[in-house]
C-alpha cells in the first residue's frame, strides 16, 4: 500500500475516533448533501499532492485534503463548535500520525469556511488543509 493512501486512512480513522461523540460519520469519499442520511457527518477528497526534492534522498510531498462539514441544526452555533472541534482533531493527527510512523511532518489547517446560515436548517462548512510526509525512497 503507498504512503498516501495508508495517511489518508489513518487520517479517516483519526478523525473518527476524536470525533466519536461529534459526528456519526467519516467519509474518506466526497458525498453531497442529498447523500447524507445521518447528521453531522464528515466527507473529505484527497486532492493533489506536490512533491519536493530536498536533496540527499529526502523527498517530502505535500496532500491537499478537502473535509466538508454537513449538519443539520437551526442553530448556526452548532457547526461553529463541530468546526472547532474538528480544528483541534487535525492539528492532533501530527502527534498521532508520528506515533504510527507514517512520518507525517507538518499538518496544517489552510481555509476555514462556512455557509452563514444560507441554507437552513442545513449547515455546511469546508476546511481545506495540508498534510506534509517523507516520500519513501527506493
Amino acid at each position: 500500500m503507498a504512503r498516501r493512501t495508508t495517511i489518508i486512512d489513518a487520517f479517516r480513522t483519526h478523525l473518527a475516533t476524536e470525533l466519536t461523540n461529534d459526528v456519526a460519520q467519516v467519509s474518506k469519499q466526497y458525498q453531497y448533501m442529498d447523500e447524507i442520511n445521518d447528521f453531522p457527518a464528515i466527507t473529505f477528497i484527497a486532492r493533489n499532492e506536490a512533491r519536493e526534492h530536498r536533496g540527499a534522498g529526502r523527498k517530502l510531498a505535500v496532500l491537499r485534503i478537502d473535509l466538508r462539514l454537513y449538519a443539520y441544526d437551526r442553530d448556526i452555533g452548532e457547526l461553529d463548535l463541530l468546526t472547532r472541534k474538528c480544528e483541534d482533531a487535525i492539528n492532533t493527527f501530527e502527534n498521532n500520525a508520528t506515533a504510527l510512523a507514517e512520518q507525517v511532518d507538518i499538518v496544517q489547517v489552510v481555509t476555514v469556511s462556512g455557509d452563514e446560515g444560507l441554507m437552513r436548517p442545513y449547515q455546511v462548512a469546508d476546511i481545506q488543509i495540508l498534510i506534509t510526509y517523507d516520500v519513501e525512497i527506493t
